[in-house]
């Protein structure tokens, strides 16, 4: 901390001395403030040495506060003006909305103004309207109406019920009339995709967990013998770890790949001479994609050093834009770890 030296910036303005910071960023900023203050003091009529409002210990204290957390962002993800991502992003939190509520923000003005352009053309110019028709409403994706999440599966089942029910009355009707083959009828298929196969014409999947009786057939008994495989390497899978520790004790990612990830690792490591830790690819054409989209949508969120852990975990996993910007900078945490010789 820096004491300033003239006593009338004391005298006006007490906390100035005792506040200001090195930073030349936070000095300007609060010693901007501060003139602003008394300049709108003097534009009222009132008295200079009278104290505004937000010159108390309390405010002034929270708005440096504010001012350093700021310059700690900017410090952090550099200027935010020179972002060249589509994302709209809360520099505080981290937070990235929805893709459609940035299409929103972005081309809300354009869509307005063609909108008072068809009004007044169709109205008013050339009287093909007319003035009285209702005016229809923009449901467009805001901050306060989120996108429309998909229907449960409880209703794309009953609705496939019911257009199935419609269809055989309708073809069972048609065979009656027309002395239909009965057996050829009900040996073709009524959907696109088959029943068998598919449900709502995504594929059906089996469970993983089933194949591991055959893994543990195939183990030696003797290498089990203190519960785990005795091994030169170890092969982790990074985003079934992700899965494993619990996160709700760190406050930021640097904590969490440091403190969780990071000696989960280590603890492996101690069983083995090499760790490789293998990461997912999420592509959106591959058959893992169906899968993760029957697990919902979550909050998008940026990973940084300095971001706070999102309160649901489970939901900051279903992003894939999220899971792959953590698994680049856990590998970068787990890179620099300090091992012993030989591993």
């Amino acid at each position: 901390m820096s004491r300033s030296s003239t006593n009338s910036q004391s005298e006006h303005w007490p906390l100035l001395a005792v506040y200001t910071t090195p930073q030349k960023v936070e000095h300007r900023v609060a010693w901007q403030w501060y003139h602003q203050i008394v300049r709108h003091q003097k534009d009222d009529g009132g008295d200079a040495g009278h104290h505004h409002h937000d010159q108390q210990p309390a405010v002034q204290v929270a708005f440096l506060k504010d001012v350093r957390a700021l310059v700690t962002v900017f410090e952090e993800m550099g200027n935010p003006f020179l972002e060249r991502s589509q994302d709209l992003l809360v520099i505080d939190t981290k937070d990235i909305m929805d893709a459609q509520v940035a299409e929103t923000v972005r081309r809300i003005e354009t869509l307005g103004e063609e909108q008072y352009t068809e009004y007044v053309t169709e109205r008013l110019e050339e009287c093909t309207t007319p003035i009285t028709q209702t005016i229809h409403k923009n449901k467009l994706p805001l901050f306060s109406r989120p996108p429309v999440k998909s229907k449960s599966r409880h209703k794309e089942q009953l609705a496939a019920l019911k257009s199935d029910c419609g269809l055989f009355s309708r073809l069972y009707i048609s065979c009656q009339t027309r002395d239909g083959n009965m057996d050829n009828f009900f040996s073709h298929e009524n959907q696109a995709a088959p029943p068998a196969l598919s449900t709502g014409g995504k594929l059906r999947f089996g469970v993983k967990a089933d194949l591991l009786h055959c893994l543990e057939s195939d183990l030696l008994e003797e290498s089990m013998s203190n519960g785990a495989p005795i091994t030169d390497a170890t092969i982790l899978n990074g985003a079934v770890v992700v899965q494993m520790p619990n996160p709700s004790a760190s406050r930021t990612f640097q904590e969490y790949g440091e403190g969780v990830f990071a000696s989960h690792v280590l603890a492996q490591l101690e069983k083995s001479i090499r760790i490789d830790l293998v990461w997912d690819v999420y592509q959106p054409a591959s058959l893992k994609a169906s899968t993760r989209e029957k697990r919902g949508k979550g909050t998008r969120k940026r990973v940084g050093p300095s971001t706070k852990m999102p309160k649901n975990w489970s939901d900051f996993l279903r992003v894939d834009e999220n899971k792959t910007e953590l698994f680049a900078f856990l590998s970068h945490v787990v890179v620099h770890l300090s091992v012993g010789e030989g591993k």
